[in-house]
């Protein structure tokens, strides 16, 4: 049996720890907390939707800092436009203790020059040196790291999930963009056809470009994308491993914060209280689908189209 969180970093929230939802809304409620900033996250998932809005309601300041439009900013002040997963970099810690570095897809200003949208902790660090009025030093995503590194000793791994924004092979840093990837010119050819400079990423070892390094024997576990002369791509992988469908040859990326405990739990009969069956009361739990059951995939057309209807299993 593997225990899977909810969340894609519910792991590495539990390390940082702090307090939970139940207490903020109850901070609001009582009038304790003048503000109350939410931070990529869709409070009505995780709470009655009555008692958010009325706690919300009695917030002198709602700020919401999202990717997605949710129902929460019906009450919010302040909307600050984030980016998403795939618009920005950063890390996170799966289910068995892995930091894991994700990385930016696109540039989402590079097709709109009008776009305001940043990184959620670019954001609240520029409104934190506003107040204190004082210079922006989190300039790139090594600077964030160093800072939680320092604040939280427990997530010091994370700094060896992936290289720093320095990493070069030969001078290179690696290409996000096969060297065949000739569509490129034509991307934005409906904007206009002269093509602008590619997007410089400041934050990490990639470049927005077919300009970089690819080789298969370079040293390093983060490749975006397997070619090879003379194989497809499921073959190219090959080139990749130690051996025909072997490990990468500099290993996994990511690192484990916390090795597991020799001692195994037993689920069988070691059943916390709130999980063992009661006479007379029923257990209510989510019953997944491949289809419609993750929160952003919900939002998509032609991922409704695949979705049941809401329905109870017994």
């Amino acid at each position: 049996i593997t225990m899977i969180a909810r969340s894609v970093n519910s792991m590495g929230l539990g390390i940082m720890g702090g307090g939970s939802l139940e207490e903020a809304l109850t901070e609001l409620e009582t009038g304790r907390a003048d503000a109350v900033v939410v931070l990529e996250n869709d409070l009505h998932r995780h709470a009655s939707a009555i008692r958010v809005n009325a706690a919300l309601a009695k917030a002198p300041l709602v700020m919401v800092v999202d990717h997605q439009r949710t129902a929460i900013m019906e009450n919010a002040h302040l909307v600050l436009s984030a980016a998403s997963f795939a618009e920005s970099d950063g890390t996170v810690i799966n289910n068995e203790g892995r930091a894991q570095r994700f990385f930016q897809v696109y540039d989402p200003a590079y097709y709109d020059s009008k776009t305001v949208m940043l990184e959620s902790w670019r954001w609240l660090h520029s409104l934190h040196s506003t107040l204190l009025s004082r210079e922006v030093d989190w300039t790139q995503l090594d600077h964030v790291i160093d800072a939680v590194v320092a604040k939280i000793p427990e997530l010091a791994g994370i700094k060896d999930a992936a290289p720093d924004a320095t990493f070069r092979i030969r001078g290179q840093k690696l290409a996000r963009e096969p060297h065949r990837y000739s569509g490129r010119t034509a991307m934005r050819a409906n904007i206009s056809v002269h093509e602008p400079r590619q997007p410089q990423d400041i934050d990490t070892m990639f470049t927005f470009s077919m300009e970089g390094n690819n080789q298969p024997t370079a040293h390093r576990s983060q490749v975006p994308f397997a070619w090879a002369p003379g194989w497809n791509s499921p073959q190219a992988w090959n080139k990749f491993q130690d051996e025909v469908g072997g490990k990468l040859r500099f290993g996994d990326p990511g690192v484990r914060l916390f090795e597991t405990s020799e001692n195994g739990l037993d689920y069988f009969t070691s059943v916390p209280a709130r999980f063992q069956p009661q006479d007379g009361k029923w257990r209510i739990a989510p019953y997944y689908h491949l289809f419609g059951s993750d929160e952003l995939s919900q939002r998509a057309p032609v991922f409704q189209s695949r979705m049941p209807q809401p329905y109870i299993k017994l």
